[in-house]
Order: structure tokens, then C-alpha cells, then sequence
């Protein structure tokens, strides 16, 4: 990842992780918000989903997305807003960070 950035000659570099599924509007959402913002950084909200259908793994999921097992990581409880935070996941870099 970090050659790849060192490489990169665009403007704006986009991470996607392959374990994820993204919105069809994600990057030009992100992209928007970036320069909407005057943000350095711009990120998206996780929603953790269990690996399987069993109460361990609904346990797990459920605990890394509520405020008694992750704080105020608004990235995984989520926010009605954006806001401004400290860091941000998946990012889209263009510092200040958003999650949207």
C-alpha cells in the first residue's frame, strides 16, 4: 500500500479494502465531501456484520458496533452527520478528518 501511494500521481487517492462492500456512490460521495469540507481526509462508516449466523458471532458484531465496546469510534457506531474525528477508515486523502 504505502508504494503504491509513494507511486501514485493523482490528485486524490482512494483505499478500498477487497473485504468490504461500498455504496455505488461511495468514491464520488467521499470525493464531494473531501472538497465540500476542506477536509485532508474523508471516511465511511463500517457495519460490522457477523463472519457466520451464530450467537458468538452476532455477539462479536454487535459489541464492536455499540459505544460499550468501541468508545466514540463513530466509524463503527455510526453517525447521522458528518463530523469532524480524529481518524478515519478506508480513506479518501486529498490534516482534518471527516467521517461521513
Amino acid at each position: 500500500m504505502n508504494i503504491g501511494i509513494e507511486k501514485a500521481q493523482g490528485e486524490i487517492i482512494v483505499r478500498m479494502d477487497a473485504h468490504n462492500r461500498y455504496e455505488k456512490d461511495y468514491i464520488s460521495k467521499s470525493v464531494r465531501y473531501l472538497f465540500e469540507y476542506g477536509a485532508d481526509n474523508v471516511g465511511g462508516i463500517w457495519i460490522t456484520l457477523p463472519g457466520k449466523e451464530t450467537v458468538i458471532g452476532n455477539a462479536i458484531a454487535l459489541g464492536v458496533s455499540h459505544p460499550f465496546g468501541v468508545g466514540n469510534a463513530h466509524f463503527r457506531i455510526g453517525l447521522k452527520e458528518p463530523k469532524e474525528v480524529d481518524t478515519v477508515p478506508l480513506d479518501v486523502t486529498g490534516g482534518r478528518f471527516f467521517q461521513k
